[in-house]
């Protein structure tokens, strides 16, 4: 019988502006969160990467003296979730024939296609690989297979899909772990999580497509019928309007992006009159000013901004929507970005969309290694 402290799971989410700890018992009965900590805009990681490894690691060390873990950190197996640009997921396909009388399938046939498959990949040599995830299989000319044990086939064929990351990007995040020696049992893409942390049971009926908007990227991934069929990883994000605003206004990117969480706003008619906002705190010789503009001003020059960003947003969706053969999906937003006030309404028109702000959560299935068949 499994004891609870089996169950037990480290896990760390490295987001593009927060690093993220929880400790997990995982089993089959569900998940339930034990302890959470969070550091916003860690030091040593930028854009969901690593920029000094030894700040990175006091990062680290932080958010393991929050969840209260001592020397048990060494004992429990540890998960690593990963976000950013560098996330890129490929689907790829390939088939076994079987010469003479058709052979009933097993675990060994699945692994043998999948191991297959992923060896002819052809990914970029600068790619490391995350995850394997098994989309569908042919068993002889039936397509759509979801699990073929059992059956008597002649030829099985598999479409993988393969989610990697820059192999410089990867190693220098492993190896934070490996100086604080931390056995990582395995590292995820943010991709994989979103349709569990962020969908509601009906959505996962039709076609969905989630967008999740961080600050250094933007994730898109394609649901049909609660299964990914495509994921692509722009590298446009909210920064971008934080850096417009500090160009603007020539003040510092912390003052800017304490601006636009309180200001930002795609919302095209409102009526701020002659109010008057805070964009930084200014020093002279006598006491420090804060300098101020109308928020009016403030509010034509973002909504500005803010077409500039979506409007490639908006050419990459229908990009991706015409290559996965998709028509009118339902969008979900997800991300720190997608709180953004009237960003659903913006998109959702633009895109002629139904369109909602989502919730991410913890899965509900748990981590399982996606290379099992």
């Amino acid at each position: 019988m499994t004891k609870p402290e089996d169950d037990k799971h480290l896990l760390f989410y490295i987001g593009t502006h927060h690093l993220l700890g929880l400790v997990a018992e995982i089993n089959g009965r569900g998940n339930r969160i034990l302890r959470a900590a969070e550091i916003r805009n860690p030091e040593g990681f930028q854009q969901g990467g690593i920029a000094q490894l030894e700040k990175a690691a006091a990062s680290i060390e932080e958010i393991i003296k929050r969840l209260e873990l001592g020397e048990e950190v060494f004992e429990i197996p540890a998960h690593v979730i990963l976000s950013g640009p560098h996330l890129k997921m490929g689907r790829f396909s390939s088939s076994i024939y079987y010469s003479g009388y058709p052979r009933m399938m097993t675990s060994r046939e699945i692994r043998d296609v999948i191991e297959q498959t992923r060896n002819v990949a052809l990914l970029p040599l600068d790619q490391w690989i995350l995850q394997v995830v098994p989309e569908s299989f042919w068993v002889n000319d039936i397509r759509g297979v979801e699990d073929p044990r059992g059956l008597e086939a002649k030829r099985l064929a598999v479409t993988l899909q393969i989610h990697s990351t820059d192999y410089a990007f990867f190693r220098n995040i492993a190896r934070v772990f490996e100086n604080l020696e931390i056995t990582v049992k395995s590292y995820y893409s943010k991709t994989c999580f979103l349709a569990e942390g962020a969908l509601k049971p009906s959505e996962k009926e039709g076609t969905t497509l989630i967008l999740d908007f961080s600050d250094g990227a933007t994730h898109l991934v394609l649901l049909r019928e609660g299964k990914v069929t495509a994921a692509r990883t722009l590298e446009l994000g909210s920064r971008f309007l934080t850096e417009q605003i500090a160009e603007t206004w020539q003040v510092s990117l912390r003052d800017a992006e304490r601006a636009k969480e309180r200001f930002g706003s795609l919302e095209p008619n409102p009526s701020y009159g002659e109010e008057l906002i805070p964009l930084a705190e200014r020093e002279n010789s006598r006491k420090n000013q804060a300098l101020q503009i109308k928020r009016s001003d403030f509010h034509q020059s973002f909504l500005k901004f803010g077409e500039e960003l979506l409007g490639k947003i908006e050419k990459e969706i229908k990009d991706f929507l015409a290559e996965a053969k998709a028509g009118n999906p339902s969008l979900v937003l997800t991300g720190s970005g997608a709180r953004l006030e009237g960003m659903a309404d913006y998109l959702g028109t633009r895109l002629s969309f139904p369109a909602r702000l989502g919730m991410p959560r913890v899965p509900e299935g748990g981590l399982q290694n996606s290379n099992d068949p």
